[in-house]
């Protein structure tokens, strides 16, 4: 069997034109593209008890409050007494805060969806 880009080349398929597809195609194969899978849904409790409720509050609070305390001490390497201590350039900075935007929205993602995996940072 070939493999495309994740797709296997049985049954032809038109709307696709990357060269391997082409290749394929103009070679007797044909392509074919599985089914999206729809993600799968958090289960919502329909009742959640108060006491659920509360310990959701203390822990979400806690990790909220220690996630911006280590956003404030990123921030605080730019510090006058730092900047004697450390050298890093503009495009550190972006990736370092490109990193983190994109880690808040799969955290998002994955309390709506239930999905995500952790990924480590490192710099270039």
């Amino acid at each position: 069997m070939v493999e495309n880009h994740g797709y296997s080349i049985d049954k032809h398929l038109d709307s696709c034109t990357c060269s391997v597809c082409n290749y394929a195609i103009d070679n007797g194969f044909s392509v074919t593209v599985p089914a999206k899978k729809e993600p799968a849904q958090f289960p919502m409790p329909t009742i959640m008890s108060g006491e659920q409720r509360i310990a959701f509050i203390e822990k979400a609070e806690n990790r909220t409050n220690n996630a911006v305390r280590y956003i404030r001490s990123i921030a605080n390497l730019s510090s006058v007494r730092n900047q004697q201590r450390y050298v890093w350039t503009e495009q550190d900075v972006k990736d370092i805060f490109k990193f983190i935007e994109s880690e808040v929205r799969l955290a998002k993602k994955k309390m709506m969806l239930n999905d995500g995996l952790p990924r480590p940072f490192k710099l270039d």
